[in-house]
């Protein structure tokens, strides 16, 4: 639920400004993990605009959305294996080595750590085989 500040002077419309500026960022890239890195802000406008050139826009909001679900439901489920399956998503749909690059290492340290922290043997090692192609890849 938004937050509404009223505005001094502003009338009904301030209500409705702060209420869509607040419901519009919910998927913003500085809410995300593997956004919210040592990238300065200048290089993150950098990688994203080379994402977005890449996949697209719709499919970068679909990233975004994945790890958002994905970190939710690490850090307030304790559902490590459903975490691991929307970076999954969020993997799949970084379809060039130049994206997997931009983002790959930081899903991937994500994904290896949800794997770690279900104890789950079969979890653990998709991961480290999804880390094997994108090293692989790296080359």
């Amino acid at each position: 639920m938004a937050r509404r500040y009223r505005r001094a002077g502003g009338g009904i419309k301030a209500w409705r400004d702060v209420e869509r500026t607040n419901s519009d960022n919910w998927w913003k890239p500085d809410m995300i993990r593997w956004q919210r890195s040592t990238m300065t802000p200048t290089a993150k406008t950098e990688a994203q605009g080379k994402i977005v050139t890449e996949i697209g826009s719709e499919n970068y909001q679909a990233v975004c959305h994945f790890v958002i679900e994905g970190d939710y439901k690490a850090d307030h489920q304790r559902d490590f294996e459903g975490a691991f399956a929307e970076y999954e998503k969020a993997w799949a749909l970084l379809e060039t080595a130049e994206t997997r690059q931009l983002l790959g290492s930081d899903l991937l340290d994500a994904m290896l750590d949800f794997a770690a922290r279900s104890g789950d043997q079969e979890l653990i090692r998709r991961a480290d085989r999804l880390n094997i192609v994108f090293q692989q890849e790296a080359q």
